[in-house]
């Protein structure tokens, strides 16, 4: 039998709602084949070889590798008399009775043509006029009559001259600005508080002011230098969603947004003129930009200055005194456009010649920062079964009592008695990243959880964004449909802390994880049993003040903790008091009473 004493802390301290954010970064498939109705990989032929675009059959068109001579910066297909350019994928998934959008930007011609367009298993034919303009548009709405799997989508050139072909667009119509509303809907059931975007290590390639072009002339993102940053979409985005969409995403699902500004490949003022567009009224340039965009103030208040230099500093990782000049200068630039945000500076406790660079980069640092942003990721991925029972070993000994070497670090070493005077943002966490849903994740991502909210005040952890939560472990998104991953499930159960005021929750047996919070009209409490052993449990509550006649308990079992399983069982029941409370081994469990 685990005792688990339940009693008022000293101090009343409300659950912080910045734990509940999320990390929306440009990566993988978390966009593309995710979050974006897109279904045609590299529609701007930016990344290519001397055979052709990638993903993309020519035949008889010529693949032009130019990219100043086209709208968006990249390359383009130039297509022949009757030659053709086609796309074959599992992207390409029609529903019957569905609408879709086609749409081509090519060169404008003073004479007519015509093209024809194989999609939705039909073949269709669409004419282009004669136009003075300088580009021209193939613009066409389709029914699919039947479903379509690995479909294709073909572009041929089959009367007129020659034609340059600059991007080509495929997606159902029912889309919302380029972002799929079936993927929305599951992301709002999240309930987010913040939404962290571009990255991560996008944000070092993100160019913000190519998110005010129409999404056709906008440059593509070239990720080659980071092999894992695009690697499914062959190292290249498109760049459809900009910061104009992404605010507009936030708005969709009731989260604040908040931005990552580059350290990297850019000049301070960049950073300046973003926060100025984000958050500038109509008399600043940058403000009656976004004005004449038809977008009122974003009034994003929180700020990324950067993101991992201590890795991806392109010098400065080597030259911590410097990164923290350069560092002063952005946050100088961007609260000379507005005094009131909020800023996030990075460091890494990880690592002997990061935990020095830290102590440096920290020493160094001239301006003021609300922030410190702290990523933690408590595996990686998994390819043997040694390997498995490794990491599953890890996790269930993880933070136990709450401790954290990181934090205790940053706390006694990098910050000293600075400590006191910052909050902690753990704007990167899960098991890994990159990795689907498993019951090591689960596991991993419930005893985070249990710590960030039960030790939030020691650390003085006031934010946490989960990532990735688009096919990174809380929705799992395929071109068919989208459904709630494992980690998802148990970011919804762990909705019922929130709002709450932290008690303490004390078990007598550390295999046993445990928090506990008041609320209105109940208290809730998480239990976690670490390991693979059936154990019961006795609530002794001593500051409820009301009569408990019986607990809810619903939770989420697993019966085994493992990387090659993603399968759990949910329960809901009712127990009267005197009944016995059974808590399963490797299960995560939530007391109501």
């Amino acid at each position: 039998m685990v005792n688990i004493n339940i009693q008022e802390k000293e101090k009343a301290y409300r659950i912080p709602e910045g734990i509940y954010g999320l990390n929306m970064e440009i990566t993988r498939t978390t966009f593309w084949q995710g979050l974006m109705a897109q279904m045609l990989c590299n529609r701007k032929f930016y990344a290519g070889d001397d055979n052709g675009p990638g993903g993309w059959i020519l035949d008889g068109a010529d693949y032009i590798r130019d990219i100043n001579s086209s709208p968006c910066q990249s390359s383009y297909i130039k297509l022949n008399a009757n030659s053709s350019i086609s796309y074959t994928a599992e992207s390409v998934l029609v529903k019957k009775d569905h609408l879709y959008e086609i749409r081509a930007l090519i060169n404008s011609c003073n004479t007519d043509r015509k093209f024809s367009i194989e999609a939705a298993g039909k073949t269709w034919q669409t004419d282009v006029k004669a136009s003075k303009e300088e580009f021209s548009y193939i613009n066409l709405v389709i029914k699919a009559d039947e479903d379509i799997k690995n479909g294709t989508f073909k572009l041929t050139l089959t009367e007129g001259s020659e034609s340059y072909v600059y991007a080509v667009s495929y997606m159902d119509k029912d889309n919302y600005y380029g972002m799929r509303t079936d993927v929305i809907e599951m992301l709002a059931k999240l309930k987010p508080s913040y939404l962290r975007f571009p990255g991560g290590c996008c944000a070092d390639h993100f160019e913000w002011k190519e998110g005010l072009k129409p999404v056709d002339f906008r440059k593509p993102m070239d990720g080659a230098v980071k092999n894992f940053l695009f690697r499914d979409s062959f190292h290249q985005d498109t760049n459809d969603i900009g910061i104009n969409e992404f605010v507009l995403l936030c708005r969709k699902v009731g989260a604040e947004p908040e931005y990552t500004s580059r350290l990297v490949l850019s000049e301070p003022q960049e950073a300046g003129d973003l926060v100025e567009y984000c958050n500038g009224d109509g008399s600043t340039y940058w403000g009656a930009v976004r004005e004449s965009l038809g977008f009122t103030p974003f009034n994003i208040k929180l700020w990324y200055v950067g993101n991992e230099i201590y890795y991806f500093g392109y010098g400065l990782e080597h030259d911590a005194v410097k990164a923290a000049r350069v560092t002063d200068e952005y946050i100088r630039a961007m609260k000379t456009s507005d005094p009131t945000i909020k800023t996030i500076i990075g460091v890494c406790p990880h690592s002997e010649i990061h935990k020095e660079w830290s102590i440096k980069y920290v020493e160094n640092i001239k301006s003021e920062y609300d922030f410190v942003s702290y990523h933690r990721y408590n595996g990686t991925e998994i390819d043997s079964e040694k390997s498995d029972l490794l990491y599953a070993d890890n996790v269930r000994k993880m933070l136990i009592d709450g401790y954290d070497h990181g934090l205790e670090y940053m706390q006694n070493i990098i910050f000293k008695d600075k400590y006191n005077k910052i909050q902690i943002n753990l704007d990167e966490w899960n098991y890994s990243w990159g990795l689907k849903g498993s019951n090591l994740m689960t596991l991993s991502n419930a005893l985070m959880l249990n710590f960030m909210i039960k030790y939030f005040d020691k650390w003085r952890i006031s934010d946490a964004r989960f990532f990735h939560p688009i096919n990174e472990g809380m929705l799992d998104v395929s071109p068919e449909a989208v459904k709630m991953d494992t980690s998802g499930t148990l970011f919804e159960y762990f909705h019922k802390h929130r709002n709450g005021i932290l008690l303490n929750a004390i078990s007598d047996n550390k295999d046993v994880d445990c928090v506990a919070t008041k609320h209105q009209n109940n208290t809730v409490i998480s239990i976690i049993n670490r390991v693979d052993k059936q154990t019961e449990i006795n609530i002794i509550d001593n500051c409820s003040g009301k009569e408990i006649t019986e607990y809810h308990v619903s939770g989420i079992l697993m019966k085994s903790i493992t990387a090659f399983e993603n399968s759990i069982e949910l329960v809901d029941s009712v127990i009267s008091k005197d009944g016995v409370i059974s808590i399963p081994a490797n299960s995560i469990l939530f007391i109501e009473y």
